[in-house]
């Protein structure tokens, strides 16, 4: 097992946990004081350090503003097929774009299902990975994010969607 801290410019930290050289979960921690040094991990393996190393390299790369291939190894083990349906799709969105609530529950086959994507997105275990601060209202409203709108905001503004 290994965690990898980052703590992105302007944001709360970030945690990710790897199992098995999966990434199990990515949370956004908001009570993590800033520190000098941006990156911390430990890990209980060398594969899952090296790991840990692209991830930290990656999550460089996107909190400088550059479009990062996500490439990363995940376990979709995770919650319903249906929200498992909806954090795969969400990986189709491009940096620095958005798409609707509407737009994501038709891509799942449920064009009326709206609020239920909302709530798969709400327990998406990859946030960046499965990029759902890119989903907002239709009419261009943000909507919610797990994690609160400051954090959708400023990962929208980075990526050049708003």
């Amino acid at each position: 097992m290994g965690t990898l801290t980052y703590h992105p410019p302007h944001l709360p930290a970030l945690e990710i946990e790897v199992v098995g050289r999966r990434v199990q979960e990515l949370c956004w921690l908001p009570h993590q004081p800033p520190r000098e040094k941006r990156c911390h991990w430990s890990a209980d393996r060398r594969e899952e350090g090296s790991l840990l190393r692209q991830l930290a390299r990656d999550l460089e790369g996107y909190f400088s503003g550059k479009p990062v291939q996500w490439q990363w190894p995940l376990n979709w083990s995770q919650g319903t097929s249906f929200q498992r349906q909806v954090w795969r799709t969400l990986c189709q969105i491009p940096y620095g774009e958005t798409r609707s609530y509407q737009w994501l529950a038709t891509q799942v086959g449920r064009p009326r299902g709206m609020r239920a994507v909302g709530q798969a997105n709400k327990r998406n275990p990859f946030p960046l990975i499965a990029p759902c601060h890119r989903i907002i209202h239709a009419d261009g409203r943000l909507g919610g994010y797990a994690s609160g709108t400051r954090i959708k905001t400023r990962l929208l503004e980075l990526e050049g969607a708003r």
